[in-house]
């Protein structure tokens, strides 16, 4: 179901009533190029990047007076970008007409050249097709994708592509789900590689986040959902905090009681209490703002859930606002049936009006359920992770993935790491020479010797392009200068003839020591070896000072 809440902020769900999920668009001030957009299928690594640095120079362009006049946005192309973005939200409350006038603005973009109004009725028209259910979705977002790609709009994309991992989620079809996560992992990837982006329009990027956070929490994996929903408040500038606050703090308040629930089912108590506890506060801080009176009722029904998930006992109260009619809490009468079963089962009461909300949050004794659940949970987990946090081409882990763990060993008391920095030595004349096919199949298996010195307590990362990194716990310098030794040997005597004929390949290793909690710091050491290393001739360790 696609919904829409009030002028400023909508709210874009799953066609699946179990998973809701708000993703805002608003409709901008004067001086925004655009607003939201959503779309479909995989991005090529090339496009991204080719995209931002393409868009680094538009940037430049403009600011120096160099755009052309006739691409000044009018006030008739502004109404028209305006009015696309206001459809979005007439196509969601299936407003008469609605759909049609997108049909014709999409056109009259197309016949005027106006390509972020044809972006945003693309995007229109790809929820319409949603809230039809008419078949239509796939092909309506491939549009939006291609057009952003046209137009070099990397954050776009990413929205495509986030969005479109919506489709596939419960779909039957195992490779398309693969597929999906995969889509996912880029749009999170581009939305970080555009992070320095001046020209990015921080209500397409915070949209895009948003986007990316519901389809995280489709897929339980709600840890992520947080962050993206705190990196979409992180691009907002201040004056247009208010459009999309009131999306990020509702959603917010909703993944806690998700979370809460599974927690529950899963039988793990300490846990549920942190985010009961969680999702009250993000309830309170939604209270806070200005909000659509259903949204308003909503939140009241989560306030009823998390009471009910500790053992308060608030079923009076869930069932008499249950009965106050359609109004205003129509939407959300599953929160409050089940805040009333929650209450019923920790009190002893039985009721049948609560019997179908006690099986749904398996409030029977703990049984099959509740163990296919929990691994089905931990599967989704697993399944994500390899898109988001490894690298598509090696199978390393990702940047991404090396903070991450850099971050949980620090947080762990872990006092020193050993960072190995590894580069291949003229790696470009490689590309030159053979081309990118034979590149990439000498960063596989570079990828793979790095594979076979890591401990299982280590890390192997590829940072980009050539570079790789090595995290090796609590090693002293002797046994780290051994193991960086081996890695450059390794790859000096391994035959390449079978990647191609007249192939060597070498490797330069700078290597630090250091705390894990300044990554940077570290890198940047690793980094001055390393360059010292390749001076020096390549094929050979360097130890920072």
């Amino acid at each position: 179901m696609v919904m829409l809440r009030d002028g400023r902020c909508h709210l874009v769900s799953s066609a699946r009533a179990h998973s809701r999920g708000r993703v805002a668009c608003t409709q901008p001030p004067a001086h925004s190029c655009s607003v939201l957009k959503v779309g479909s299928l995989a991005c090529r690594r090339e496009f991204s990047m080719a995209a931002i640095e393409g868009a680094r120079g538009m940037t430049t362009a403009v600011r120096n007076g160099e755009c052309p006049r006739d691409d000044r946005i009018t006030e008739e192309r502004t109404s028209a970008r305006d009015r696309a973005h206001w459809l979005v939200k007439e196509v969601q409350d299936r407003v008469p007409g609605a759909a049609d006038e997108v049909t014709a603005l999409i056109a009259r973009a197309r016949e005027s050249g106006w390509p972020e109004v044809l972006r945003a009725a693309l995007y229109a028209n790809a929820v319409a097709t949603l809230v039809a259910n008419d078949g239509n979705f796939r092909q309506a977002v491939d549009s939006l994708r291609q057009q952003a790609e046209l137009d070099s709009e990397p954050v776009m994309e990413a929205l495509a592509l986030a969005l479109g991992s919506w489709a596939e989620i419960d779909g039957g079809d195992p490779e398309a789900a693969v597929a999906a996560d995969a889509d996912l992992g880029r749009a999170t990837v581009i939305l970080e590689l555009a992070e320095g982006l001046d020209r990015c329009d921080p209500y397409e990027r915070a949209s895009a986040h948003i986007a990316a956070a519901v389809s995280y929490g489709y897929r339980r994996l709600w840890e992520l959902e947080v962050e993206q929903y705190q990196r979409a408040e992180s691009v907002l500038l201040p004056g247009e905090e208010k459009f999309l606050r009131a999306v990020v703090l509702f959603n917010r308040a909703e993944l806690q009681m998700k979370w809460a629930c599974a927690l529950r089912e899963l039988g793990e108590p300490e846990d549920l209490e942190l985010h009961c506890q969680l999702g009250r506060e993000a309830v309170r801080a939604a209270q806070q703002i200005e909000m659509p009176r259903t949204w308003r009722a909503g939140l009241s029904s989560l306030e009823l859930m998390f009471a009910g998930l500790v053992g308060e006992d608030v079923s009076e109260i869930a069932e008499g606002m249950d009965s106050e009619g359609p109004e205003p809490y129509y939407e959300f009468a599953a929160h409050l049936k089940l805040a009333a079963a929650l209450s019923d089962a920790s009190h002893g009461r039985r009721r049948s009006s609560s019997e179908w909300a006690e099986l749904v949050l398996a409030e029977l004794d703990p049984s099959t359920r509740s163990l296919v659940q929990g691994e089905r949970l931990r599967g989704e987990h697993a399944s994500f992770r390899r898109h988001a946090f490894l690298d598509d081409l090696t199978g390393l882990a990702n940047r991404r993935e090396f903070y991450r763990f850099m971050a949980v060993m620090g947080s762990k008391g872990v006092e020193l790491v050993t960072l190995i920095l590894c580069d291949v030595d003229r790696f470009k004349e490689v590309n030159d020479n053979w081309g990118h096919p034979v590149g990439d199949r000498v960063l596989v298996e570079v990828a793979a010797i790095l594979s076979a010195s890591v401990r299982s307590a280590d890390l192997a990362a590829r940072l980009g392009g050539d570079e790789f990194a090595l995290i090796l716990d609590d090693l002293d310098v002797g046994a780290a200068k051994l193991r960086a030794a081996g890695i450059v040997r390794g790859v000096a005597e391994r035959s390449w003839l079978h990647v191609q004929p007249g192939l060597g390949v070498r490797v330069s290793v700078g290597l630090a020591l250091g705390h894990p909690g300044r990554p940077d710091d570290l890198l940047r050491r690793a980094d001055v070896a390393l360059y010292q290393a390749k001076t020096a001739g390549g094929s050979r360790c360097m130890v920072a000072r």
